[in-house]
């Protein structure tokens, strides 16, 4: 499954969403800077990373608002535990949506077949790997999966982002001062703010971790964000410090994402353009050049906490 969808993840697929992904953040920016103030959270990452994923799987603008929803409800398993007249809710409301979900998706394939389109799903239906085509209910589970690992995850790096110059203003006058230094900056802040904490795991075979033997099938969460602050592997595990080089396969952030490795440069790609230096206005809004943590909003650091408790 995963060498078929990587066949619609083709590298000039996703160079072509850069403009897209400018666009939007222009649109997003715009709005704010007119009002003179932005509510980080509400007003631009997480529209800008709903309107990114809607926009690769080829949704229409009138049906944002349901797919909104929808990303709402799945989310909602992630905040509940399990027992109790919460997650029984979420576990409904999870049902329902994907039954929503398939139907919607039965008719958005029927029309690709009828019609292709340069959307994602279009490239998922003519994804073939030695005669083999994803199903149906293979399509639709990527489909939730891309909502998650792909919206999600995005909005709260780029809220931690905004977190971490805040709380380091030398980073962020270095990084006015030396624009190129933005690849060194998405990869630390990945490795110091983690957008996901943690993930779940089972081992197909018996490993040995530093002496201690975790058995096959038993059930493991790995710490992500406590791994990208190992003092075995970081020599300051706990200063935010933007390398001079990036230090792409140092830190653990991307290991929580499944969905395929060009997957990663589409997450990367989506919080590069928004923060880019050439769009002065992105490093240059009032909360970070007048605020201080405690100036910001509450409500703006509402996604990056809820991944910190991940």
């Amino acid at each position: 499954m995963r060498n078929l969808i990587s066949r619609a993840f083709t590298p000039r697929a996703i160079a072509d969403l850069e403009p897209t992904i400018r666009g939007i953040s222009k649109e997003l920016l715009d709005s704010t800077m007119a009002a003179g103030q932005m509510e980080f959270a509400a007003d631009f990452s997480a529209p800008l990373a709903m309107r990114v994923i809607a926009g690769m799987m080829g949704i229409a603008p009138e049906d944002w608002p349901r797919y909104k929803q929808w990303n709402d409800k799945i989310l909602g398993l992630t905040f509940t535990r399990s027992g109790g007249g919460q997650a029984q809710q979420a576990m409904r409301d999870f049902n329902r949506v994907a039954n929503e979900m398939s139907v919607y998706l039965v008719e958005s394939l029927g029309d690709r077949r009828k019609s292709p389109q340069n959307d994602l799903l279009t490239g998922l239906l003519e994804a073939e790997v030695e005669g083999d085509r994803l199903a149906h209910e293979e399509i639709l589970a990527f489909f939730r999966l891309l909502m998650f690992a792909g919206q999600e995850t995005t909005t709260n790096l780029l809220n931690n982002a905004v977190l971490s110059f805040l709380d380091h203003p030398d980073q962020l006058s270095r990084l006015r001062n030396a624009p190129q230094l933005l690849p060194s900056a998405i990869e630390e802040v990945l490795r110091y703010r983690s957008p996901l904490q943690w993930m779940m795991r089972t081992p197909l075979r018996d490993v040995e971790v530093h002496g201690t033997v975790i058995r096959k099938g038993a059930f493991v969460l790995p710490m992500v964000g406590a791994a990208n602050r190992d003092p075995k592997r970081f020599p300051h595990p706990n200063r935010f410090d933007i390398p001079a080089i990036p230090t792409l396969t140092s830190h653990l952030a991307m290991a929580s994402i499944s969905v395929s490795a060009r997957r990663w440069h589409v997450w990367r790609r989506e919080s590069h353009c928004p923060i880019c230096c050439r769009d002065s206005r992105a490093l240059n809004t009032p909360a970070i050049s007048r605020g201080s943590r405690a100036r910001a909003s509450s409500r703006t650091v509402l996604p990056a906490c809820r991944s910190g408790s991940r």
